[in-house]
């Protein structure tokens, strides 16, 4: 299952039909709210830990990405 985080509100037929292709819209709002409720240990970043992704748009060739390690 695919889940996609929307900022701005959704419409009732929009969210139907992700469900229909295995997709759960969740409002930002409501997923702040329960991410408050849970109570994770979040482990400190190792030098080698992944820090971000960085993507091109390929417009000089093929779009392409790189992993930022701390």
């Amino acid at each position: 299952m695919t889940h996609i985080i929307y900022f701005d509100d959704a419409k009732k037929e929009d969210i139907e039909a992700a469900q229909g292709l295995n997709i759960t819209l969740i409002d930002f709002k409501e997923a702040i709210k329960e991410g408050k409720t849970l109570h994770t240990k979040l482990e400190d970043p190792a030098p080698a830990t992944i820090y971000t992704l960085s993507y091109t748009s390929g417009t000089t060739g093929k779009p392409k990405g790189t992993m930022i390690s701390h």
